[in-house]
């Protein structure tokens, strides 16, 4: 078996003399002429012929048996390698290999035939595809036999190209994408190469001892020595970014790569802070997603969020991949775009959150941060501050944090614990668009959200029944969960049961209605935000509430 051909120019070891010869040689009419025809002797059959049998005669007097398995055409398997590069996997037939062999077996008491396939394979080739690309060609020969119970069994056909794909990744240590099989019409790729099968004799002939030809050949090796010396197991690491999600699905999870891109300006070589604050934060992610199975970006469904990315592909070829982001991104400000050249999609996203510089070189006396200096005697109105420490469970493990609060406004005091509770910290959640409406004692909210799974609503009353926290999550157009959080609060005098609380589900948006206990006073503004912490004042819009809006104005 003859060793695999150099894959790029940086293999080919060829001095600078060496192609200025070869580049005024074929400048001679004459010299490209002879080159002509000396391909042309090459290819021809029967020359092709005449060497093999040249080949089987001469090794013979050495003791060896030589076969060699011309490929005749049979059908094309067309798929890709390693998740980059596109391949043909030509099936092809010879009467020299092994037939095939079935016996009879039973198995969970159904019977059924076990078979035994040989084949003959050769190293893979570079060629060209229809558009000039380079593509990777293998040929995997079977008995004709073979290939005969194909063509009139489709359960038959599905297990030969189970075997020859099989026979690819065990050989040269490959990984053959099985999700994006294709079956083109035509029935072999490429030109066809010779495989050489070599046994020793039993009727070797008696050597003279004043032979010495025999010292001018190399030790003959097997076809199993010769693979194994040439291709070298790669180690495949599993990518720990990738979703669980993905795998194991009948999707073919893409080979991607991730860019963090960071332009330097003459304001980052400075001795200045704020230069080196951010030197280890890119400003933007570029993530390049080869696909090689695929024509155009028609087919393709990209949904990006702050900290993930998921990509889809259904119709033409069947890629999934589901990202997470080493940093959070603007989802709404990048860019895609599918290169049809290289087969691979790029997407640049600008990365947000970046720390700003603080300054603490003033020297602090520390009197302010210490609360024990305090006394009521030296505390005044509504500039005394109240320090407490609340324990809060997040992760199995507890952490203490300080929480400074004004001691005179209970009303819109934050419950850290139970907000730490009821929102899961390693999630991010996104505040959905609303709209609000007020009919006599209802008040309903309108939250404009599609595709909402009803079992992950949930909800709690915030402290003396003043308002309701909301959770729910939903599902992007790439199959990715989004969650929202939506928490409203009434002003102090105005509350409701929990009975009147109710959240309907709909396909367009979620509806919240809240039925509001008895009062004489008319409420014209509500406070609502992702959590209690961020909690923003909006003017009702109904007419009483505008009346009465305008009387306080004037």
């Amino acid at each position: 078996m003859a060793e695999h051909c150099a894959t790029s120019w940086a293999d080919i070891d060829i001095t600078r003399d060496e192609v200025n010869t070869i580049g005024k040689a074929l400048k001679n009419e004459e010299f490209r002429k002879l080159l002509i025809e000396y391909a042309d002797e090459i290819n021809d059959p029967a020359n092709k012929k005449l060497y093999q049998e040249e080949i089987i005669q001469l090794e013979k007097e050495r003791g060896v048996d030589v076969t060699f398995i011309n490929p005749e055409p049979g059908y094309v398997i067309k798929t890709s390698v390693d998740g980059q590069k596109k391949a043909f996997i030509n099936v092809c037939k010879n009467i020299n290999v092994g037939k095939p062999v079935s016996e009879a077996s039973t198995k969970s008491g159904a019977r059924g035939l076990n078979w035994s396939l040989p084949y003959s394979q050769a190293p893979p080739r570079e060629d060209l595809d229809k558009k000039g690309d380079r593509c990777v060609v293998y040929d995997v020969v079977f008995h004709t036999d073979t290939l005969r119970l194909a063509d009139s069994n489709a359960k038959f056909k599905a297990m030969l190209s189970d075997t020859a794909l099989d026979a690819v990744e065990n050989s040269f240590h490959v990984k053959v994408d099985r999700n994006n099989l294709k079956f083109p019409k035509m029935h072999f790729k490429g030109i066809s190469n010779a495989a050489v099968v070599r046994k020793k004799s039993t009727n070797a002939p008696v050597k003279d001892e004043d032979e010495f030809i025999s010292k001018l050949y190399p030790p003959t090796l097997a076809v199993e020595e010769v693979v194994h010396k040439n291709y070298n197991k790669p180690s495949h690491k599993e990518n720990k970014n990738v979703s669980k999600d993905c795998k194991n699905t009948n999707y073919t999870i893409p080979k991607y790569s991730i860019i963090h891109r960071y332009p330097v300006d003459i304001q980052d070589c400075t001795n200045d802070k704020a230069s080196k604050i951010n030197a280890s934060i890119p400003k933007e992610l570029v993530i390049e997603v080869y696909l090689p199975l695929l024509k155009s970006s028609e087919d393709l469904v990209l949904d990006v969020m702050e900290k993930g990315l998921s990509l889809a592909s259904k119709k033409f070829s069947k890629y999934k991949l589901e990202l997470q982001l080493p940093y959070p991104v603007h989802e709404e400000m990048g860019t895609a775009k599918f290169d049809k050249a290289l087969q691979k999609l790029v997407i640049i996203l600008p990365v947000k959150d970046r720390a700003k510089c603080v300054d603490v070189g003033k020297e602090d006396s520390g009197v302010e941060c210490d609360p024990s200096w305090r006394t009521s005697e030296s505390s005044s109105g509504d500039d005394y501050l109240e320090y407490k420490e609340e324990t809060v469970i997040s992760n199995d493990a507890l952490r203490t944090i300080s929480v400074l609060k004004n001691t005179n406004d209970e009303s819109y005091r934050t419950n850290v614990a139970n907000e730490a509770y009821f929102l899961n910290p390693d999630i991010h959640y996104s505040l959905p668009n609303f709209t609000c409406n007020v009919v006599d004692d209802t008040i309903a909210y309108i939250l404009h959200v599609k595709n909402v799974e009803a079992s992950s609503v949930e909800h709690r009353l915030l402290q003396e029944s003043c308002g309701a926290h909301f959770k729910f999550m939903s599902v992007g157009s790439g199959y990715f969960p989004i969650h929202h959080s939506f928490c409203i609060k009434l002003p102090p005098n105005i509350s409701f049961h929990q009975d009147g609380l109710t959240v309907e589900t709909w396909d367009n948006n979620v509806i919240v209605q809240i039925q509001l206990e008895l009062h004489d006073t008319l409420f014209t503004e509500y406070f609502a935000g992702i959590s209690e912490d961020f909690l923003v004042k909006h003017d009702l819009t109904e007419p009483a509430a505008l009346g009465k809006r305008l009387k306080e104005l004037q």
